[in-house]
């Protein structure tokens, strides 16, 4: 068993370095596929569009994504990004972080996901950066979780083709008993 953890674990660092070696051009062909069961775009993280101001209750739409992949199979948030695919960037995000920075939105983005998840499922988030059309993408990756994961203990989601999905209480249970 320790034996194929082990290979199970190079095989995952593997695909890993795979990815970031050609992560432009597979974003770019990521976005033309459009969302799926494993790849889900947003356009912001925390800018209402509509209303051209900081609305942090969106930040929660990106949180609700990113523990239903967790609860699911895993896979990819691309934060600006329209649901059409057309690429808005997450620069107005990161106009409300200090220093306009990458590196702080980073901070942000983390901090609230563990705060709402918690802080054990932050090994299986992962956060990069890439240039689109000269617009940045916040590329978040998600492996699936070893257990369940609830939103501030109450509320738990799952991934249902490509939509993000609450279960009650009986049906989380009912998913759990199978999924893991």
């Amino acid at each position: 068993m320790a034996n194929a953890l082990v290979i199970l674990t190079c095989y995952d660092n593997a695909i890993l370095i795979a990815v970031t070696l050609m992560k432009i051009d597979n974003v770019e062909q990521l976005i033309k596929q459009g969302e799926s069961s494993t790849l889900e775009f947003k356009t912001t993280f925390q800018w209402d569009v509509r209303e051209g101001k900081k609305a942090e209750y969106l930040r929660d739409s990106c949180v609700k994504t990113i523990a239903a992949y967790l609860n699911s199979d895993g896979g990819m948030l691309l934060v600006g990004v329209e649901d059409n695919g057309d690429i808005f960037g997450i620069e107005k995000d990161l106009r409300l972080v200090k220093g306009n920075s990458l590196d702080q939105f980073e901070l942000l983005l983390t901090r609230v996901v563990t705060d709402k998840i918690g802080a054990e499922f932050a090994p299986f988030v992962r956060v990069s950066f890439e240039q689109v059309t000269s617009k940045t993408i916040c590329v978040v990756e998600v492996k699936p979780a070893p257990k369940p994961n609830y939103i501030e203990g109450k509320k738990f989601y799952i991934r249902t083709g490509n939509a993000t999905r609450e279960l009650s209480m009986a049906k989380a249970m009912e998913y759990i008993e199978m999924h893991w």
